[in-house]
C-alpha cells in the first residue's frame, strides 16, 4: 500500500460509521484530501486530537483502493488562543469552510495554504481588538477569492467601465463587482457600499497581515466591508454556509 506524507491543515472532520472518522485536509502538496481516520472515534485514538479543525503539522497517509487513510500525525501546532475564543473561532471557521466547499481534491496551492495558515496564526495572537478580527477575516475571504479567481472588481464601475468616485456606490454580486451612482440607479440587488469601505476592501487584496494593527477605520466602515466579503463568499456557494451562520450568531 503506497504511503506519503505532506504539511497540511485540517478543515473539517466528521464521524463515519460507529467507530471511525473522516478528516478534509488541504495538504501541501496534493491540495485538499479527504481521508478516512481508523477508529477516530474511540478515546483511545492517537489520532482523535490530531484531527481537530485548524490542527497543522505534517499528516502520514496510506492510499489504498478504498481511498486514502490517515495513518498519522506530527503536529505543529492547534492554535489555542484562537480557539479559545468564540470570535476568532468563528472567524477562523469561515476561512476554512472556504477553503473546504470552493477548492478542488487534488488540486495543489501552496498560496491557498499559506493564507489559511497565515489568518489562523494572527487569529491566534494574543491580544487582538474585536475590529482587528474582523479585518483579518475580511483579508482572508478577499485573498482567498481573488486567487481562485472568483473575486469582485473594484477598480472601475463593472457595468459602464467608468472611474468610481466618492458620490453614492454600491457592490452588486450579479454583476461581479463595484457599481457608480448612475450604474447603481438600474441595477437591482446592490449593496450600498461607503467610499471608506471600499478602500479597506481594496487594502484587503494586496496588504500584508501584519499591516492589520496599523489600519485605522471606523466599526461601521469595518462591519460593511465584512459584510461585502461575506456577501461575496456566499454568492459562489450552493447552499447556506453553515460558518457563516454561526458566524452571525456571534456578532
Amino acid at each position: 500500500m503506497p504511503t506519503f506524507f505532506t504539511e497540511g491543515i485540517v478543515l473539517s472532520r466528521t464521524a463515519v460509521g460507529d467507530t471511525d472518522k473522516s478528516a478534509v485536509i488541504y495538504t501541501d502538496a496534493h491540495g485538499k484530501l479527504t481521508a478516512r481516520v481508523r477508529a477516530g472515534q474511540r478515546s483511545t485514538s492517537k489520532l482523535a486530537g490530531s484531527i481537530e479543525p485548524f490542527s497543522t503539522g505534517l499528516f502520514f497517509f496510506a492510499q489504498g483502493r478504498g481511498g486514502h487513510t490517515l495513518t498519522g500525525a506530527d503536529l505543529t501546532t492547534t492554535f489555542p488562543r484562537l480557539k479559545s475564543k468564540l470570535l476568532t473561532t468563528a472567524s477562523a471557521s469561515v476561512i476554512v469552510e472556504c477553503v473546504l466547499l470552493l477548492t478542488h481534491e487534488w488540486h495543489a496551492d501552496k498560496r491557498v495554504l499559506d493564507i489559511v495558515k497565515s489568518a489562523c496564526a494572527f487569529l491566534n495572537q494574543r491580544t487582538l481588538t474585536r475590529g482587528q478580527v474582523m479585518i483579518a477575516e475580511m483579508w482572508a475571504l478577499w485573498q482567498l477569492l481573488g486567487h481562485l479567481g472568483i473575486g469582485l472588481n473594484l477598480d472601475v464601475c463593472v457595468r459602464c467601465g467608468k472611474k468610481l468616485d466618492s458620490r453614492k456606490l454600491s457592490i452588486s454580486y450579479d454583476q461581479g463587482g463595484t457599481l457608480c451612482a448612475s450604474c447603481t440607479e438600474s441595477v437591482r440587488g446592490s449593496m450600498p457600499l461607503s467610499s471608506a469601505a471600499l478602500k479597506l476592501l481594496r487594502l484587503a487584496g494586496g496588504m500584508a497581515l501584519r499591516s492589520i494593527p496599523r489600519i485605522r477605520a471606523s466599526a461601521g466602515t469595518i462591519t460593511q466591508a465584512l459584510k461585502c466579503a461575506h456577501g461575496a463568499y456566499q454568492y459562489q456557494l450552493d447552499q447556506a454556509s453553515p460558518a457563516l451562520a454561526f458566524r452571525n450568531a456571534v456578532q
